[in-house]
């Protein structure tokens, strides 16, 4: 069993098969996203839908804020066994009284970290967390509509291109195991494409966040501030797939190289 037919073959009807079944799928997301109110197509479900929205990157920094409290007490009282030999706990939850502006909770009585043991394993050293997500928006403006929607499916579109050029790839593998301008042209447009895909779509989301610099939550009950949440745009640079990218071009170029070498080689002979 020779190298293409373990490792070339499954790798060229993977993307093969994959090519076509992407496009099928794309249909369906824009059927259901044109004919549809909620973007589901039977048991297909859309993550976009112009009744929905579209999805924006933000960085969300949630800060609680001095008092904030729990009034609920779970007492644990005994544990049990059941038939199969599993352990769990019994107990029963109590309401201490309700807080008010008037008292002075640390931020230690805040949070807590919970685990099956009765030791602390970490410490909470910020009052504050930080994470990237994911808004869900709907653009009121036709020009913003036009790019969340674009870059929306830029990804998809992106994904069946590459699997074009990649199971044209494998194919001239299969055909001929050898350097030759065809495989250096695929392997280049392969990588442009990622780097491009990148660069539209942090460009994308930098357009879409100049009307989105900044929002935020604050809740109030009681006149206390419990929480405040803001939300920042992020442009959501995928570094990973722009490396990628470059290292193809990198990977093109010497196979560019190595086809011009081997026509000297067959000329000289």
């Amino acid at each position: 069993m020779n190298f293409k037919s373990v490792l070339i073959h499954p790798l060229y009807w993977f993307f093969n098969i994959s090519f076509y079944f992407l496009i099928l799928w794309l249909i369906v997301s824009f059927a259901s996203d044109i004919f549809t109110d909620d973007g589901k197509f039977g048991g297909f479900s859309s993550g976009n839908h112009h009744n929905i929205g579209y999805q924006l990157p933000v960085k969300f920094t949630i800060s609680p804020k001095e008092p904030l409290y729990n009034n609920e007490l779970y007492k644990l009282e005994k544990e049990v066994y059941n038939k199969s030999g599993y352990k769990y706990s019994v107990g029963k939850s109590e309401y201490l009284k309700a807080i008010n502006s008037k008292d002075s909770i640390n931020y230690k009585s805040i949070v807590s970290i919970h685990n099956n043991s009765t030791i602390d394993y970490y410490n909470l050293t910020s009052t504050s967390f930080v994470s990237d997500g994911y808004i869900t928006v709907d653009p009121k403006t036709l020009n913003n509509k036009i790019v969340i929607i674009f870059r929306s499916y830029l990804g998809f579109l992106l994904l069946i291109i590459v699997f074009f050029f990649l199971k044209k790839i494998f194919k001239l593998l299969i055909e001929n195991f050898e350097f030759s301008q065809r495989l250096y042209k695929n392997v280049n447009i392969v990588g442009l494409l990622l780097i491009g895909h990148t660069l539209l779509k942090s460009l994308a989301n930098f357009y879409l966040g100049k009307n989105f610099q900044y929002a935020s939550i604050k809740p109030i009950k009681n006149n206390i501030n419990y929480v405040a949440i803001s939300m920042n745009p992020r442009l959501d640079f995928e570094f990973t797939l722009f490396l990628l990218g470059c290292v193809l071009l990198i990977l093109s170029t010497l196979l560019y190289k190595g086809s011009q070498i081997q026509e000297e080689n067959e000329l000289t002979i």
